[in-house]
């Protein structure tokens, strides 16, 4: 007897709702994405107000609060 092989969870289609799953894994993807770019731009954010004040000693409010901003 031949056991079928399991589908995994991106091939997987549910046959009563498949938009709406095909919904929620695109914004699932969206979102990921976004929230991947702002953890970017906080660490870049972060690594400039460190350098800017141990190198050239300038505070920079803007920078701050952008990075109080993307925290939250």
């Amino acid at each position: 007897m031949v056991m079928p092989m399991p589908m995994s969870p991106s091939t997987a289609t549910c046959p009563t709702r498949p938009g709406f799953i095909h919904f929620l894994e695109r914004m699932n993807e969206g979102l990921g994405r976004f929230l991947g770019l702002a953890a970017l731009l906080l660490v870049i954010v972060q690594f400039s107000l460190v350098l800017l004040g141990a190198i050239f000693s300038y505070g920079s409010i803007w920078l701050q609060e952008s990075r109080l901003y993307l925290n939250a």
